[in-house]
């Protein structure tokens, strides 16, 4: 058999022993990664390790823990429930509404199909909830779970509350999002723990007054990453301690007091 058939084959058998969602993720790796300029045999073992990294469960989201993902780690972790999506669509069907309803983007020039390859990760606070859930029961919210139904035709329901199963926070880590943010495993690695950190940020500044109340008198409340684009209620300070501290989050651990959760 000639070395490209041998090949052919090598591939096949190799997906054949994958389940849908490393199959498609596969798949769609491989498309970005072209994108971003790999070569064949780069791009190839990039997915692949990618996958074996992140995907493999049948169900669209795996549970995880910080101690899995070979992060720190950090007060108040067990109030989170911490999942790395393996449909990207699902964790797009699960975010996508609540970006919109937080005003993070403007639903007119993002599609639920793209934001799904390029969010990193996001996380939503219990709490948060109650004035979500009648959002999405206005017209301006359920037209948000129609486009999304539409454009991302998931078979299976996504209910965001139910995803938090009783926890004060929800933090979903999308995996093909890190395609392009570095070119070793542990560059991607990295990335994924940074981005777990930053939203684990957001969980302590949400439930944690103390916190609160130094980051609005210390921090500057400007971060020109985010301008326009976050509603006021506090959530630029919020989104500047995430990106302050991400790369070191136990320098806040001394202001964070008494947490209510």
């Amino acid at each position: 058999m000639a070395a490209g058939g041998l090949f052919l084959v090598f591939v096949v058998f190799q997906f054949q022993g994958m389940n849908r969602h490393e199959r498609n993720f596969v798949r769609l790796c491989k498309e970005i990664a072209k994108a971003h300029g790999y070569d064949s045999k780069t791009m190839r073992a990039y997915c692949n390790w990618l996958r074996r990294d992140y995907v493999g469960d049948r169900a669209p989201m795996r549970v995880t823990t910080p101690e899995k993902l070979g992060a720190r780690k950090m007060p108040h972790d067990k109030e989170a429930r911490i999942l790395i999506a393996q449909d990207p669509y699902y964790f797009a069907a699960l975010s996508y509404c609540y970006f919109s309803f937080r005003k993070w983007f403007l639903a007119s020039k993002i599609q639920p199909q793209n934001f799904a390859m390029m969010t990193e990760g996001f996380s939503v606070l219990k709490s948060e909830l109650i004035a979500y859930m009648a959002w999405m029961d206005t017209p301006v919210g359920k037209e948000c779970l129609a486009k999304v139904h539409e454009k991302l035709k998931l078979k299976y329901a996504v209910d965001l509350v139910e995803e938090l199963k009783g926890k004060a926070a929800l933090i979903a880590l999308n995996p093909i999002a890190f395609i392009g943010l570095g070119k070793t495993r542990d560059e991607i690695r990295d990335a994924v723990n940074v981005t777990l950190d930053h939203e684990r940020l957001h969980m302590l500044y949400g439930y944690c007054p103390k916190l609160q109340k130094w980051a609005e008198k210390s921090l500057e409340r400007k971060h020109s990453a985010y301008d326009n684009q976050f509603d006021p209620e506090a959530s630029t300070t919020r989104e500047h301690l995430a990106h302050v501290f991400e790369s070191d989050p136990d320098l806040i651990n001394a202001r964070l007091g008494r947490c209510i959760f």
